[in-house]
């Protein structure tokens, strides 16, 4: 196995690829059993003072400070530069850290250069943390009708209703077999009467014994003319029924037969003699 040679390659001599790849895992070699130090600290938190001063409290619990001194009363605002100064040149950052497959980093800048791989030290085994709080989850989804759903939850908390989007309609289903016959539902009412309330109103009364109204009644358009019915068969005693309830027989009055040269007159003659015709039998 080569060792590390810190003179390879030498001033002016042919580099040849095999010699440096030689030396580069001889010095790995030597960099991997390197033991790893002690852990290090690092900045646990920055306080600010009050004062205008802060104090540094690192990871082990030693703090450095106060650092800076308080500041004297504000100047007055200076005047804008009218000519900006000049762009400074651009910065590098670093754009990853990826594992080279081997538990080690390698660090790539923004401007294409790479350093590494650096070998992670792993800290101690940190304690296992107090058990989180009881999560939550759903419990029930319930139709809250017209389509829309309400999410209850382990808590006791509800959320909704929701409308979720309608879908495609499906194919029709076949007819299910029929259910059986329900009970009785109980006896309804109707309406038993439907009568005047004296002033041309209607008042309806059911059969529960309630009555409602009165409603105004609109009359409708007239209906057409009917067809005359046939001539009604009168028998002799209702004939003399009929005729015992009106004024006397008028077939024995004679008509006026002779005409007036008088106009009115004979307007009258003929009006009289029409009164004595319909009253005749």
């Amino acid at each position: 196995m080569p060792t590390f040679d810190p003179e390879v390659p030498r001033p002016s001599s042919k580099i040849r690829s095999a010699e440096l790849r030689d030396n580069f895992n001889a010095l790995k070699k030597q960099i991997d059993t390197v033991p790893a130090g002690p852990a290090g600290r690092g900045v646990a938190n920055i306080r600010d003072n009050g004062d205008y001063t802060i104090t540094i409290e690192m990871t082990d619990g030693s703090t450095f400070g106060p650092f800076g001194l308080p500041l004297g009363p504000a100047g007055p605002p200076g005047s804008d530069s009218s000519t900006p100064g000049p762009a400074g040149a651009d910065g590098r950052s670093i754009v990853n850290v990826r594992d080279d497959g081997l538990g080690r980093a390698l660090v790539e800048m923004s401007d294409g250069a790479t350093y590494g791989p650096f070998s992670v030290a792993s800290g101690p085994q940190g304690e296992t943390g107090s058990a989180g709080a009881d999560g939550r989850s759903v419990t029930n989804i319930r139709d809250a009708g017209n389509g829309a759903f309400i999410m209850d939850m382990s808590d006791g908390a509800s959320y909704g209703p929701f409308t979720p989007p309608a879908g495609p309609a499906g194919e029709r289903g076949s007819d299910g077999a029929p259910g059986p016959e329900g009970a009785p539902g109980p006896e309804g009412r109707g309406v038993a009467a439907v009568r005047d309330s004296g002033d041309g109103r209607a008042v309806v009364d059911l059969t529960d014994g309630s009555s409602c109204g009165p409603f105004e009644i609109a009359s409708g358009p007239a209906g057409p003319q009917g067809e005359p019915g046939p001539p009604g068969e009168v028998t002799n005693q209702q004939l003399n029924d009929a005729i015992a309830s009106t004024s006397a027989n008028t077939n024995a009055v004679a008509t006026l037969d002779t005409p007036y040269d008088d106009p009115e007159k004979e307007t009258l003659r003929q009006k009289l003699n029409e009164l004595i015709n319909a009253q005749r039998r």
